[in-house]
C-alpha cells in the first residue's frame, strides 16, 4: 500500500515534496492480526511534516485451488494409490479432504477411472470444492514363485 492510496487530500502553499507510509507491505501473516494502524507522513518542500494514522484491513480474498485435471493414480505393490490432487493457496492450505482418499485395484474395472470429491480449506477459512477424475493405473508386475 502506498501513502497516496491512504491520503484523501493534502496541500501545502509551497508544495508537497513526499508522501510516505511506515508500513507498505502486508503478507498472509498480517491477516490474523488485522486491522493494522499505519503512520502516513506528508513532507513539504521546506521539510515541514504532518502525520496521520490510517487503518489497513488485510484480507485473504483468494480461494485455495486444486488441480482438477485428471489425476494419474499409479497403484503400488499393495494395489493402492493416493487420490489427493495437487493443491495450493497463497496463504497456505490448512486441510484437504479427498473422498475416496485412496484408489485400489477395484477401481480398475470398467474405464479405470474413479471420481474423487475434493474439499480444500486454507489457513484463513476460505474453501474450494469440486471433483477430479483419478485415472487408475496398475504398473506392478505380478509376482511368481516356482519350485
Amino acid at each position: 500500500v502506498s501513502a497516496s492510496d491512504l491520503i484523501l487530500s493534502d496541500s501545502d502553499a509551497c508544495g508537497i515534496a513526499s508522501r510516505t507510509v511506515n508500513k507498505s507491505l502486508f503478507t498472509c501473516e498480517d491477516v490474523a492480526d488485522s486491522p493494522h494502524t499505519v503512520l502516513v507522513t506528508v513532507t513539504d518542500v521546506n521539510g515541514q511534516q504532518t502525520t496521520g494514522l490510517a487503518t489497513i484491513e488485510v484480507r485473504d480474498n483468494t480461494d485455495p485451488e486444486f488441480l482438477s485435471a485428471p489425476l494419474l493414480a499409479i497403484l503400488n505393490g499393495s494395489g493402492v494409490a493416493a487420490s489427493v490432487p495437487f493443491h495450493n493457496d497463497t496463504c497456505g492450505v490448512a486441510n484437504i479432504v479427498a473422498s475416496p482418499s485412496t484408489v485400489s485395484c477395484a477401481d480398475l474395472a470398467g474405464d479405470s477411472n474413479a471420481t474423487v470429491s475434493v474439499i480444500v480449506l486454507d489457513e484463513n477459512g476460505r474453501s474450494n470444492s469440486g471433483s477430479v477424475i483419478a485415472m487408475v493405473v496398475d504398473e506392478t508386475l505380478p509376482v511368481i514363485s516356482v519350485q
